[in-house]
């Protein structure tokens, strides 16, 4: 009989789980919304299974839990609610500053005009820096640029004393990207 029962509740019972990005970096809202007031058990799980996070809402038909993951690696994560009828699953990715900042950017070198060539896809907001050494230390180029920047930039070494070279940017004291070239 209470299988029954269970399987009845299971069979009306139904919740609905999103995890969608905010205006702030690094924080999801966590959204539920069920039929009737649960016990209802949050997980948040990382690429790799381990469990970041887990906390009990008590006699709960629905919520807004901010999930600030600051600190944290990039990659896919999982939050996982469960009630006594039912489990719902959301799977979403999530992008550091730095690697957000990696993606949209590009570094090209043009051996026939010596150019090297940076380019973004979106705007950067951040202050960002640009370094191009030789094969020897030497710093030949240092341009740092303010935001909001949508990241163009062509530097001509024709001429520089360099059969290598070493293009790095970086932003916040952190290295973004580094490109070698040879030639």
């Amino acid at each position: 009989m209470f299988l029954a029962l269970i399987l009845l509740l299971n069979w009306y019972q139904e919740g609905r789980l999103s995890v969608e990005p905010t205006s702030k970096r690094a924080v999801f809202d966590v959204r539920y919304t069920g039929d009737m007031k649960w016990n209802v058990e949050v997980t948040l799980l990382n690429k790799k299974g381990k469990k970041k996070f887990n906390k009990t809402i008590k006699n709960s038909d629905g919520f807004v839990m901010p999930l600030n993951l600051e600190g944290e690696d990039s990659g896919k994560y999982t939050v996982e609610i469960f009630t006594p009828v039912y489990n719902l699953v959301e799977t979403f990715e999530y992008l550091t500053w730095q690697d957000e900042l990696k993606e949209a950017i590009s570094i090209t070198y043009n051996q026939s005009n010596s150019l090297i060539r940076i380019d973004s896809n979106t705007e950067i907001l951040l202050n960002t820096s640009v370094y191009i050494y030789n094969e020897k230390g030497d710093r030949l180029i240092e341009d740092t640029f303010s935001p909001p920047s949508k990241l163009v930039r062509a530097y001509n070494l024709g001429g520089a004393p360099a059969t290598k070279l070493e293009v790095i940017v970086s932003s916040l004291s952190s290295v973004i990207l580094i490109k070698k070239f040879d030639f």
